[in-house]
């Protein structure tokens, strides 16, 4: 087998925390989706922080710095994913009944009571909604871009 399609454990392993760090920070994004600094002041901070684009940018990043084959290969299978979790979690969304009974006074809420309750009493929105499929689409992007720098990886190792 070429080394261009093996595939290594340490690949899978990257992909593997990558998707789950991904995970995590889109359904915080969907969960957090309606909230913001006039409800509770901080979150949008954390909000910002919290960008899942942001990971596939890093590593399409690394694929074109590093002019691999193997990280372009890990970029590219870390969009996949990233396309795959974002499906999963808008059927899971679009399919919650939600919890109608978690408001709080806004005089007893902290950052710590609200972040709690949103991803673990969630009331998805539109804007939930909105926030995975735009996911989707950066995602899909850098699955273009991803491939691309792949097929221009393989064209260069088998042009010399």
């Amino acid at each position: 087998m070429k080394r261009s399609r093996e595939f290594s454990v340490l690949q899978v392993a990257i992909v593997a925390v990558v998707a789950l760090v991904y995970a995590a920070m889109l359904y915080f994004r969907a969960a957090t989706a309606s909230l913001d600094d006039h409800y509770q002041p901080g979150i949008s901070t954390l909000q910002s922080w919290c960008m899942p684009g942001a990971l596939l940018f890093g590593l399409t990043l690394v694929a074109v710095a590093f002019r691999s084959v193997l990280a372009a290969q890990v970029a590219v299978y870390t969009s996949i994913s990233a396309i795959i979790i974002c499906a999963f979690l808008l059927i899971f969304v679009i399919s919650h009944s939600g919890n109608r009974n978690s408001w709080v006074f806004p005089q007893q809420r902290t950052l710590q009571t609200t972040i709690h309750t949103a991803l673990f009493s969630p009331n998805f929105s539109n804007r939930s909604t909105g926030s995975i499929i735009g996911s989707a689409i950066v995602a899909s992007c850098f699955l273009g871009i991803s491939g691309f720098v792949l097929r221009r990886r393989k064209l260069t190792i088998h042009s010399s």
